[in-house]
Formats: structure tokens, sequence, C-alpha cells
């Protein structure tokens, strides 16, 4: 089963309904935003894969990450931007 929806960070899911994996194109101030919210809505071992983040911010994404309890796997960078692949 396939959900997609579109929405201001998790406006739009309803309440108790999980997902296996989230994507995200956020500036590095919405990404930050999103990290703490976003454990009830994301299944223990659920991905999490973020765009837009800027490089000078990256390490404030990686401990904001962190501090929630989401595990680092994977990063790309390109012209001054991160995307980067986590997981709960």
């Amino acid at each position: 089963k396939l959900t997609i929806a579109n929405s201001d960070l998790l406006a739009a899911i309803p309440q108790g309904e999980k997902a296996d994996v989230v994507v995200a194109n956020l500036v590095t101030n919405a990404v930050l935003a999103l990290l703490p919210t976003l454990p009830p809505y994301l299944r223990e071992g659920g991905t999490l894969i973020a765009s837009g983040i800027i490089d000078e911010r990256i390490d404030e994404v990686r401990r904001a990450a962190a501090a929630v309890g989401f595990t680092w796997v994977d990063e790309q960078f390109r012209s001054g931007w991160y995307a980067v692949q986590m997981k709960r």
C-alpha cells in the first residue's frame, strides 16, 4: 500500500498512522523542526530521506538526528547541498 501526502511537515498525516519511509525536500531549518516530531509517525526501523540541507549546517542536523534516536545511514553532497538517509 502506498500513500502519498503533500503537507506542511506532518499536518496531513492522521494521528497514529506510521510510515515505513518519509521523504522530505526541505530547507535546513524545516528539517531541524521535523526531526523531533517525526518518530511517532515513522515505524521503528523506518527510513527518513531528507534533502535541502546546506553544507554549513550538516553537523547541526547530525546532532539533532542523533538526539532523537536516528541512525545516520548515508549522505550525498552536490553543489553545496546534502541529501541524507537515516533510520529510526
